[in-house]
């Protein structure tokens, strides 16, 4: 099946006795190649969050399951509400027994610009990005702290929010909201590095996701991307699994991009 990895056995590698793996926006997309890269490497216990679209959900739920032993809860609801947080830990302590090993924060958003009322426009930026990263990690610290495997914490930023590269004049909103996860990426590597619990930043470039239904990604890599090709979900999705599997457990504080050199133009 296209886009999807053949069922396979666990690995031997003694990831199957980690923790839940938390992937928010995880039922497409980067999420979804992330959950499909962690699969292979032999984790097993995953909750993704997501806001619409039942149908890809259990799409995504029930070809992660055809893999042996990998068990996936599924969380609808904007995670940029408290109420889907609390549900999120609901499931992590009645369902996985209160063992959560990583939060990997991928959802994304494209709220329509208001430009009669720009303040609703930038409040739903803030409140996906640094709000809601905030909370959930606020929330599972205590879990990944009792883990005798550490924790892992992985958060998606955008070309153009630190200084690796230029600024995207046309995402002031969102750059702003995804400048304040890599600062707050670099507080909790600090903060949490003694508790064995990393915390680091995959930047992705020219991604092929639903949010490029309305512009051609090609042609646009091809002008803007040293290597002139559009990235695929699980290219980035190998990145942020990675960070997660054992062999990072001294990368902390790193900020990574897959984007095929498109931070040098």
């Amino acid at each position: 099946m296209d886009g999807q990895h053949e069922p396979s056995d666990p690995p031997t590698n003694g990831l199957t006795d980690h923790g839940a793996i938390l992937l928010t926006g995880g039922t497409t997309g980067i999420g979804l190649g992330t959950a499909q890269e962690l699969v292979l490497l032999g984790f097993r216990k995953f909750i993704l969050g997501y806001a619409t679209h039942d149908e890809h959900a259990n799409v995504a739920k029930s070809n992660l399951e055809q893999n042996k032993g990998v068990k996936v809860v599924l969380v609808k609801g904007d995670v940029s509400e408290k109420r889907t947080v609390e549900e999120i830990f609901k499931v992590v302590d009645e369902d996985f027994g209160g063992s959560l090993y990583a939060i990997l924060h991928t959802a994304g958003v494209m709220p329509p610009i208001n430009d009669e009322d720009p303040e609703k426009t930038f409040e739903a930026f803030t409140k996906l990005y640094p709000k809601a990263f905030w909370r959930l990690v606020e929330r599972g610290v205590p879990y990944m702290e009792k883990s005798p495997h550490g924790g892992r914490i992985v958060v998606l930023s955008s070309p153009g929010v630190n200084l690796m590269s230029s600024p995207r004049p046309f995402y002031l909103m969102a750059g702003c909201g995804k400048a304040a996860l890599e600062y707050l990426t670099r507080h909790y590597a600090l903060v949490l590095a003694p508790k064995r619990i990393t915390c680091n930043v995959v930047i992705p470039g020219i991604t092929k996701t639903k949010a490029w239904k309305e512009i051609d990604p090609t042609e646009l890599a091809e002008r803007r991307c040293l290597m002139k090709e559009v990235i695929q979900p699980e290219d980035v999705g190998a990145a942020l699994a990675f960070l997660v599997s054992p062999k990072a457990r001294f990368i902390t504080g790193a900020f990574l991009p897959v984007d095929g050199g498109l931070m040098f133009v």
